[in-house]
């Protein structure tokens, strides 16, 4: 059973929005107790190359939470946003302000306590959480992922 100290995400309806076979190469920041973390990886790293990559754990909770998720052998944990890599998924939960204008991101941002660029993205859902698509992605080089949310 996993551990938090609250429960705090969201509705679970939203995933609707997502195909949960698809390859989604998923970035979250802000990752607290896991709660994201593990939703996500339970629900949406199905495909065999899907991937999760974590920014800022902050607490026990977040490495126990983790230990037991399904497809925990698809999610690295790296201590900063020093990555070359293409996400085609980027959950945000943070009030550190970032430029999502520049994010490497070549599909879906969903974001929460935020400073946005909104003329950069097209939003899918308005309310707590707003989910973005960002418009005209830049090209991903032939290396990295090249799979895009619909």
């Amino acid at each position: 059973m996993y551990q938090y100290s609250q429960f705090w995400f969201f509705d679970c309806s939203l995933l609707d929005l997502f195909d949960t076979t698809k390859e989604y190469h998923i970035f979250v920041v802000g990752c607290s107790d896991g709660l994201s973390s593990v939703f996500f990886s339970d629900n949406l790293l199905n495909h065999p190359n899907s991937t999760l990559t974590c920014v800022d754990p902050h607490n026990d909770y977040f490495d126990y939470n983790i230990s037991i998720c399904k497809n925990r052998d698809k999610i690295t944990v790296v201590p900063d946003f020093s990555i070359d890599k293409t996400f085609n998924f980027i959950y945000v939960d943070t009030a550190l302000e970032i430029d999502t204008a520049t994010l490497d991101i070549d599909g879906i941002l969903w974001i929460e306590d935020y400073s946005i660029h909104i003329d950069n993205f097209e939003v899918i859902h308005e309310s707590y959480p707003c989910i973005l698509k960002k418009l005209n992605p830049k090209p991903v080089c032939s290396e990295k992922s090249t799979n895009n949310i619909s």
